[in-house]
């Protein structure tokens, strides 16, 4: 299987997936308490930090950073039959809800791949968009926005 046809982000044959939740985990590193959001063809996680002014007359002109906050957008095929993950995630935007996501990297779509970064959280689904143009395959568009700040973990075995 080429890399362009494996869900998520790539890296040197292993890929990294968005598992959501809405039930809070027991285990949040556990990619067994999720469900895969199916058919992923990318995301990110964006986080940035509030400046806060700290100018004195000392020391002149001073930003330290503040709360943080962070953005999750999750692009995905949309399945003529839907997909468990991308199903979550929209029924969570409808009823408003707190979503739970775990993003690791999964070599050839097993279990997390020991020794590499994952990340986990919490937040809300506040954007869904469902596009359908002619000729190309239908995609969702979720964006979760984080409640407080996620986690950053070492994949152990």
């Amino acid at each position: 299987m080429e890399d362009t046809d494996m869900p998520g982000t790539s890296y040197d044959g292993s890929i990294e997936l968005i598992y959501v939740a809405t039930d809070q985990p027991s285990d949040p590193k556990d990619p067994n308490e999720y469900t895969l959001v199916g058919l992923q063809r990318s995301h990110s996680v964006n986080a940035t930090a509030n400046e806060i002014d700290a100018s004195n007359k000392e020391e002149g002109t001073a930003t330290l950073p503040g709360e943080i906050g962070y953005t999750i957008p999750i692009e995905a095929i949309a399945p003529k039959e839907g997909d468990e993950g991308q199903d979550l995630l929209e029924e969570a935007f409808l009823n408003k809800s707190t979503i739970y996501w775990l993003g690791v990297i999964v070599p050839d779509e097993s279990s997390p791949e020991a020794g590499t970064v994952g990340r986990y959280g919490r937040g809300k689904i506040l954007q869904f968009t469902h596009t359908a143009n002619r000729g190309e395959a239908a995609t969702h568009s979720f964006q979760i926005n984080g409640i407080g700040t996620y986690t950053r973990f070492m994949v152990s075995t």
